[in-house]
């Protein structure tokens, strides 16, 4: 099993047991499984990159002038996020 991990690291249980399967061993997924997360080696997902800003902008981008100031008391800075939300004609 450390061999088939180490040799396909983007394998997790299934592909393990598939492999030890192939070779000819008697292999039951739970007990592969089992014996994987005794020993860390199941396989660590990557996550999907997700875009979630547009940096070609061809509008203005102002700059934090919030970020540095040193606030004492509360009140002192209101923050406001502005959303746009798509109708079927037009944004709102």
């Amino acid at each position: 099993m450390q061999r088939i991990a180490l040799e396909f690291p983007s394998y997790g249980w299934r592909g393990v047991t598939a492999e030890l399967r192939r070779s000819g061993l008697t292999a039951n997924h739970k007990r592969a499984r089992r014996i994987m997360r005794e020993h860390n080696l199941l396989c660590l997902r990557r996550k999907k990159f997700v875009v979630t800003s547009d940096s070609k902008r061809d509008r203005r981008v102002y700059p934090n002038l919030a970020g540095s100031m040193v606030l004492t008391d509360i009140d002192q800075v209101w923050v406001a996020n502005t959303s746009y939300i798509r109708l079927e004609t037009d944004f709102v």
